[in-house]
């Protein structure tokens, strides 16, 4: 039996300490279990341990003028309007079948004196041919009045310079004598969007084909 002030043996367990659990010390902390953590949200440029991260967004000079802007340079207004090459530059003209206008029109001192001169010639030239030829009499008057249209629509510059272009052409073959490829021409033109100049156009089928005659 123990005397009085000694402790039982065993020891008795404090109270909240279960058997075979040592006691706690003086100063110690109680067990917390440890919580999990999330991970740290990562931004551009940071990198976790042990992997990679996303690289920083590039950024590039800008400026004012397209043509040095290198952010634009790859998707310029300028690439989507056909014929500008340059800042600001005007668009050049193209015809159907990819012909200058421009470099066609400046190859003579004046495209509608050319026009005229050959075609009068033309006209004169299929005239000769009702006197074998009476049955077409009706046929080169008719060619004729189309003719003189074409005549008075150049005289008052109500022809696009684009159609004045391939006209231009058609009479350089009519001085040539080059009758298929002016009369291929014509046919081109008279399947594009002219309704203006549907009537002198098909005079000038005609008048190909009484020369072919």
């Amino acid at each position: 039996m123990p005397q009085q002030g000694q402790q039982p043996y065993p020891p008795m367990p404090q109270q909240g300490q279960h058997q075979g659990q040592q006691p706690m010390q003086q100063g110690q902390q109680p067990y917390q279990p440890q919580q999990m953590m999330p991970p740290p949200t990562m931004g551009h440029g940071q990198q976790p341990a042990g992997g990679m991260g996303l690289p920083p967004p590039t950024r590039l000079p800008y400026s004012a003028y397209p043509e040095y802007n290198v952010a634009a340079n790859s998707h310029s207004y300028q690439g989507a309007v056909s014929g500008l090459s340059g800042w600001n530059d005007p668009p050049k003209l193209k015809a159907p079948g990819g012909i200058d206008v421009d470099k066609i029109l400046s190859s003579v001192e004046s495209p509608e004196g050319v026009i005229v001169a050959a075609f009068t010639e033309a006209i004169d030239s299929v005239k000769g041919i009702v006197a074998h030829q009476p049955a077409q009499r009706q046929k080169v008057e008719d060619t004729e009045r189309r003719i003189d249209g074409l005549f008075d629509r150049l005289a008052s510059h109500k022809i696009d310079r684009v159609v004045l272009a391939q006209l231009l052409e058609v009479a350089q073959d009519l001085n040539n004598r080059d009758f298929a490829n002016g009369q291929a021409r014509v046919l081109k033109m008279m399947t594009s969007n002219y309704s203006n100049e549907t009537a002198w156009l098909l005079g000038a089928k005609r008048l190909i084909e009484l020369l072919r005659m």
